[in-house]
């Protein structure tokens, strides 16, 4: 099977600046807030825009070729992942996503993501020390929050994870790529005053009080060489990111299962499809030793 290059959905959220439209120099001008790179959901999905599949939902390509694309005796319906680019001209509200436990009572989906930036960025991750359950609900109430919040500071190619339970926000000037379980469930604790609806009740049961520290990822070389270096970002029961820094080649290793690659900085070619800055590519867990040519930085996300 041949990478599979999927169209992004894009959402105009009010927050949205308009760096996506570096990516996407042929989109007409406007707010673009987030481009859903690899999606299937209804309200934002990929569709195929390369080769025999072209036109077809991702949804439709994983309903007809669910081991070749996905794995061998793996079956996911829908996709368990999402991955965004996220431009956050405006701050972002103060939310929170439930975990599995908190999701299956309230019916909603559960949510970890983690952000990597492509510029610099600040966010909220967690509470300062000390904060407790009593001094949020006077805040959400009186005010003040976002004193309570532990600010972030991001530098180019940091990564950040942020599980289910935590608080956080993504500040004004943030420039991301997110990798997150495909959920759309958000909570919103505080929205800067926009008026936008908030979610108190469902929010105050999902926060997690033992979560609240910023999770900082220390990236760890897997291999490297003269001109190449493999490194893994992170990896838990949601999904293994590593970033890959290329010279000239590199054969990838897919191990059977698909694999999604986002391009950060230079090109490559792949197959007969060339990867330039904010590309997305999907490897179906099917294709043959895929040789990359070019000399780029990519991030690598698969499942176990």
């Amino acid at each position: 099977m041949i990478p599979i290059r999927l169209k992004p959905a894009y959402q105009h959220y009010i927050w949205g600046g308009d760096r996506i439209l570096n990516f996407r120099k042929s989109l007409p001008p406007g707010r673009y807030a987030e481009s859903w790179e690899v999606s299937d959901r209804e309200e934002g999905m990929s569709i195929v825009e390369n080769g025999e599949w072209q036109g077809k939902s991702f949804k439709e390509i994983l309903t007809l070729y669910q081991e070749k694309l996905v794995g061998k005796g793996r079956c996911w319906s829908p996709f368990p992942l999402l991955m965004k680019i996220i431009d956050a001209k405006e701050n972002l509200s103060v939310q929170v996503h439930p975990n599995e436990e908190v999701a299956l009572r309230v019916q909603h989906q559960p949510k970890s993501e983690m952000w990597i930036a492509l510029s610099s960025s600040r966010v909220y991750a967690g509470l300062k020390p000390f904060v407790t359950k009593e001094h949020v609900t006077k805040a959400l109430h009186e005010g003040g929050f976002e004193s309570l919040l532990q600010s972030v500071d991001l530098k180019e190619g940091d990564a950040i994870f942020v599980p289910a339970g935590q608080i956080h926000a993504i500040c004004a000037g943030a420039f991301l790529l997110e990798i997150q379980q495909n959920s759309n469930t958000t909570y919103r604790l505080h929205d800067w005053g926009r008026g936008r609806e908030l979610h108190l009740d469902h929010g105050m049961q999902a926060i997690d009080w033992n979560l609240q520290k910023p999770f900082l990822t220390l990236p760890k070389v897997i291999q490297s060489d003269d001109h190449h270096q493999l490194q893994l970002v992170i990896e838990n029961r949601y999904f293994v990111v590593e970033r890959l820094d290329v010279f000239d080649s590199w054969l990838l290793q897919h191990d059977k299962v698909c694999q999604i690659l986002f391009c950060v900085s230079g090109e490559a070619v792949i197959g007969h499809e060339r990867l330039r800055p904010g590309d997305t590519l999907f490897i179906p867990a099917d294709s043959l030793t895929v040789s990359i040519q070019g000399k780029c930085q990519i991030i690598v996300t698969h499942l176990f």
